[in-house]
């Protein structure tokens, strides 16, 4: 399947299953909906199977435009459309987010540590800032925190460097020679 096919669905996909979601789960499960940090994995993830640097920022943005397109279009569906207002914001944040985290994905494949970094880093900003500070949501704060925790262990410690350098030596988890 093509990345840009991939990112367009898996992007549908998140902005659907957050409109959902707002709907039918408490507090701490719609979090996980409804998250800015929770949006930017797909991106992340596309720009980590993308070709290039160029296809990753390319693709990262396709996620985050399909996210937020099909989430007000199924709101639009549900006799629930959209404030201009809200569509133009959060369509002028999916730039920086889908090309920052496209970007971060490829620079993960290549084994670089800043792209490693930035999927935990937007949990743990989100979890501190957003979820503590501002909207006093406790319990989703330190889960965000602690996934941060977690994405940057698996990140820097349990996986295997997946890096276009070493790729055809790799056989799952363990190292060929």
């Amino acid at each position: 399947m093509p990345t840009s096919l991939l990112a367009a669905l898996g992007g549908a996909l998140v902005g659907v299953a957050t409109l959902i979601g707002e709907s039918h789960f408490g507090t701490l499960p719609n979090a996980f909906l409804d998250s800015v940090a929770v949006w930017l994995i797909v991106s992340f993830a596309v720009g980590a199977v993308a070709r290039t640097r160029a296809h990753a920022l390319t693709v990262g943005l396709i996620a985050c435009l399909a996210e937020v397109a099909a989430y007000y279009v199924a709101a639009a569906a549900h006799g629930v459309p959209g404030s201009t207002h809200a569509i133009a914001y959060w369509t002028a944040c999916a730039f920086p987010g889908g090309l920052t985290f496209g970007l971060a994905g490829r620079l993960f494949r290549e084994g670089r540590r800043l792209g490693a970094i930035a999927l935990p880093a937007a949990f743990a900003v989100e979890g501190l800032y957003t979820y503590t500070y501002i909207e006093h949501r406790d319990q989703a704060g330190a889960a965000w925190v602690l996934i941060a925790l977690l994405l940057a262990y698996a990140f820097f410690f349990a996986l295997p460097p997946f890096t276009t350098r070493n790729a055809p030596r790799m056989n799952g988890w363990i190292r060929q020679k």
